[in-house]
């Protein structure tokens, strides 16, 4: 194969995402790239990117280390998430939650710092148990950028007794009650694979985790002929999560220190970012447990007792009477 055709597929496949896959479309065609594997090869060609970005918290303690992973917008660097391998290995092995970082907000330390070294960036935040997806909307930052933010955010926890009751009856899903594990995301997603399986026998490689034949060039080609993804978000249905943290802009400022003709004052974007304490924190509790059915039970049967001996005592009292 030609060497520079060699190199446009590789730019291909990098630059690939669910939303925009149709360069790589274009090598359908070519016999000695449908056997490669999309996935392992998008991971070894994409350099690390430690040393280009940096990210730092309010607690100089924690060492934050950033991950890549496979998503619908293509490699990315997830940090503080509480499901780590969900995009990195295949599902034969065993996903386990992990507790992200938590804010203090007693101490008012609810911050981290983002820095990108000689590179532009696209950020998104979200959910610790969410992912980044291809209707993600995302912060684009060139170098020179310097972007402050706050943002408020809504929790929704719930109660001990909420996980005795099935999935049907309290209409949600906590984090580990899926395989590899549960989110709005990662629902969406599994849909969106199983949508591609079924249009074009084959499984785009931004979903390392669902097991079926991985896309190949030519099956990109057939799914841009089915113009997927466009159909999942009124084909796709997914119940909500149990436990959820919804994260929205307040307020956010971003400034470029770019002198022009290419000479900038700072070599490095920045993204500072600060979660405002919550006010009010949604809670689903079972207003009526099985607990509480016993309880009313026992109570009834201890009254109707209570009524028998009075009932008895009467009758007593009405023989002693007639003697």
């Amino acid at each position: 194969m030609d060497r520079e055709v060699f190199m446009s597929f590789l730019v291909a496949v990098v630059n690939a995402t669910a939303e925009n896959y149709e360069q790589l479309a274009e090598f359908g065609s070519e016999e000695q790239l449908q056997s490669l594997d999309l996935y392992e090869l998008a991971m070894d060609i994409t350099r690390p990117a430690g040393h280009r970005v940096k990210v730092t918290t309010y607690d100089p303690k924690v060492k934050i280390e950033l991950e890549p992973i496979m998503l619908e917008k293509g490699l990315c660097y997830t940090f503080n998430t509480a499901l780590p391998s969900v995009f990195r290995n295949n599902v034969r092995k065993e996903t386990k939650l992990r507790k992200p970082l938590a804010c203090r907000y007693g101490k008012q330390e609810c911050s981290l710092k983002v820095e990108a070294f000689d590179t532009s960036i696209s950020l998104d935040i979200h959910s610790p148990y969410e992912f980044s997806d291809v209707y993600s909307h995302e912060i684009e930052m060139d170098r020179a950028d310097e972007v402050s933010s706050t943002y408020k955010i809504m929790e929704t926890v719930t109660s001990e007794t909420l996980r005795d009751l099935s999935p049907h009856q309290r209409k949600c899903l906590y984090p580990d009650e899926d395989y590899p594990a549960f989110s709005k995301s990662i629902c969406y997603m599994k849909c969106r694979g199983k949508m591609a399986m079924d249009m074009c026998n084959c499984i785009p490689h931004f979903y390392p985790f669902l097991d079926g034949p991985k896309c190949s060039p030519s099956g990109y080609e057939c799914l841009l002929d089915f113009k997927w993804p466009g159909w999942s978000l009124s084909l796709c249905n997914c119940t909500r999560t149990c436990v959820e943290l919804k994260y929205t802009v307040h307020n956010i400022i971003k400034r470029n220190w770019d002198a022009g003709s290419n000479i900038t004052f700072a070599t490095k974007a920045s993204f500072n970012l600060e979660i405002m304490p919550p006010k009010v924190r949604n809670r689903i509790s079972v207003v009526f447990s099985f607990e509480d059915l016993l309880a009313m039970l026992q109570c009834l049967q201890y009254a109707a007792s209570s009524i028998n001996i009075n009932l008895i005592n009467k009758n007593i009292n009405t023989i002693h009477a007639w003697v």
